[in-house]
């Protein structure tokens, strides 16, 4: 079930005398509640004109799927003070060893050396010097294999295979070894960059621990009092 205000689901209705749809609910819908406010950003190079692209953005639009069923109307508005994400390019070094985190802020598909999507994504594939290695069992990652939905083609595209959004990867290096370009990574890695992919914070200061690695978290006395 959705939470309150999220979604809806619309079942289907059909008319057996007039053997159709009955008041145009032939299908079943899931969708989302109207009044919902997203916030999102397209990155442009700065070769580009932004302002002929903001300007096609905003206004009136319609987006998703049952368009024709008076569903996905939007209107797209520009902000002038997005929120962003601080990141370090400092990386922390314990017993002769540096780490790095890097938080998945979107999407990540990566290609192996065959041209295949693979899960076991090298250094190089993150704009890392090779001498910098996953720590698997430092990270935390949520794999993901979907098909995308292109509205103009009214039909699926191939498999994506990807890790989610939210997906943190650790990387170890010996002390004394390559630095890292931090702008360079945040520029984004991996495929499908046009779609949205790739983007990643380094170091991001939510992923701060306390004390010997294990975050630290305080309730209020009200909080306590809530049942679980």
């Amino acid at each position: 079930e959705f939470p309150p205000g999220w979604g809806e689901w619309f079942a289907s209705a059909y008319d057996s005398v007039r053997r159709t749809s009955r008041d145009g609910q032939m299908f079943g819908y899931e969708a989302l509640c109207a009044g919902l406010e997203w916030i999102f950003r397209v990155d442009i190079d700065e070769q580009v004109d932004e302002k002929p692209v903001i300007e096609s953005l905003k206004g009136e639009k319609q987006i998703g799927r049952s368009r024709s069923a008076q569903y996905g109307r939007v209107i797209i508005e520009q902000i002038s003070n997005p929120q962003v994400q601080v990141s370090s390019s400092e990386s922390a070094v314990t017993g002769g060893k540096k780490y790095l985190a890097l938080y998945a802020d979107s999407r990540l598909s990566f290609a192996g050396s065959t041209g295949m999507q693979t899960l076991r994504p090298a250094a190089a594939d993150f704009n890392l010097p090779d001498d910098w290695k996953i720590d698997w069992s430092l990270s935390q990652v949520q794999m993901k294999t979907f098909a995308p939905y292109k509205s103009i083609n009214r039909s699926f595209e191939a498999d994506r295979v990807c890790f989610e959004k939210g997906s943190v990867f650790v990387f170890t290096a010996e002390d004394g070894s390559a630095g890292f370009d931090a702008a360079r990574i945040e520029q984004g890695v991996g495929e499908f960059l046009n779609e949205g992919f790739g983007r990643v914070i380094v170091n991001p200061q939510f992923l701060r621990s306390g004390r010997d690695g294990v975050l630290s978290f305080t309730m209020t006395a009200e909080e306590k009092k809530r049942p679980a």
